[in-house]
């Protein structure tokens, strides 16, 4: 189940808009799904991850 530490990840890597910003997820156990693209006029991101079964949703 995913902890408050997943959620800081898995949301700090949705915005992180500059490849050398960019956490590595792999020793998290965290996958991303296909992405959706960021809207450019709000600026608003979102992304899906999956670790086992378990789907999380990041904004």
């Amino acid at each position: 189940m995913a902890d408050k530490f997943d959620y800081a990840l898995l949301s700090d890597h949705v915005y992180a808009h500059d490849p050398n910003n960019e956490i590595n997820l792999k020793s998290s156990g965290w996958k991303p799904l296909p992405r959706i693209p960021d809207d450019r006029i709000t600026g608003f991101s979102a992304g899906a991850y999956q670790k086992g079964n378990e789907i999380m949703m990041a904004r």
